[in-house]
């Protein structure tokens, strides 16, 4: 790992950002899985991956898929500091997908990890709390779910602030949809107070190997990850732009999280045709250019979860060495 220099993280009063590790009482996933274009996804994780590290860190895309899920948070916490900060609730759509490191020598395989592309949510301090700490790619936008927010909303919709056009002084920034997916007329919204099985992630993975089957070229141990992606480390990119040369950075960094103490104590299929009704393609937000998302769906399920999210790992700083992978393979051997 490259060596970095950190200064003392000064106190602010007015600062909105808890410190890490926090904890999400009883989280409620809607997960819907749909196909992608493997070669976008590949040259969008080579842009925010790896060009920006140097090459110092290799990932490459190993799912033909996106995870669009849409987040409830009852209650978000740090887990040191509840009493004096309290707790906040919000809603985010995320889109996730997983990625592969290739260590040095001879590009072998390394862990898989999740990558997410965009995520939109409508709450302050975890917007920013995810971005300034974990570097997680958070927007704030507003977030609606069938039947909770009220009989006339029958599908999961996220809007957003984005520029239309082309931009420019004439250009007005306006609310648009981000993503809807639209519910078959069947939906109901799960009964969060009867537990349908007593094995419910066992359920959702059997289901999703099972809906993902006669997919091409898919071998039988990315099927079994496809359902625990929730599990897996996140890799994110976070940078910070220089003031006075904007097209620069005052730093940069690639940061592996976890998630830990995971409790999974609901969850089920959601049964009948979802589509994705709107996808947003602006020159701020090119989601369906840049990731070629299909309207076929191949998996739609719900689980209701408590987690915590833990300090993360400084896998790549850009005040340390830039030189190509086998610079910070040496390194690590003579620290």
């Amino acid at each position: 790992m490259a060596r970095y220099h950190n200064a003392s993280y000064a106190s602010i009063p007015n600062s909105i950002v808890p410190d890490p590790p926090f904890r999400l009482e009883k989280a409620l996933f809607f997960n819907f899985l749909i196909a992608c274009d493997r070669d976008k996804l590949n040259r969008l994780i080579d842009e925010r991956l790896n060009k920006v590290s140097g090459f110092n860190l290799q990932f490459e895309a190993i799912s033909p898929w996106i995870s669009v899920i849409f987040a409830l948070y009852p209650a978000a916490y740090p887990i040191r500091g509840k009493e004096q900060a309290g707790y906040v609730p919000y809603r985010e759509v995320v889109f996730m997908t997983m990625v592969r490191e290739k260590k040095p020598f001879w590009g072998r395989s390394g862990s898989v990890h999740t990558y997410q592309p965009a995520i939109i949510l409508d709450e302050n301090v975890a917007a920013t709390t995810g971005r300034e700490i974990f570097g997680w790619p958070k927007v704030q936008g507003e977030l609606f779910f069938p039947e909770i927010d009220g009989e006339q909303q029958r599908n999961f919709l996220c809007t957003a602030t984005t520029f239309t056009g082309k931009g420019g002084p004439d250009s007005l920034a306006v609310k648009q949809p981000f993503i809807e997916i639209e519910t078959p007329p069947q939906f109901g919204f799960p009964d969060l107070g009867q537990h349908l099985h007593s094995d419910p992630e066992g359920l959702i993975e059997k289901y999703v190997a099972q809906s993902i089957e006669s997919e091409r070229n898919i071998s039988l141990d990315l099927r079994g990850m496809v359902a625990k992606i929730h599990r897996m480390p996140v890799v994110t990119f976070r940078q910070f732009p220089d003031p006075q040369s904007p097209k620069n950075a005052l730093s940069q960094s690639v940061i592996r999280t976890y998630q830990k103490n995971i409790t999974i104590t609901n969850g089920g299929i959601l049964p009948g045709d979802y589509h994705i009704k709107q996808l947003i393609n602006t020159r701020t937000f090119p989601l369906k250019s840049m990731l070629g998302l299909s309207p076929r769906m191949l998996a739609a399920y719900w689980f209701e979860w408590s987690f915590e999210i833990h300090r993360g790992e400084v896998l790549w700083n850009a005040s340390g060495s830039r030189l190509p992978w086998f610079g910070s393979f040496f390194d690590e051997l003579f620290p």
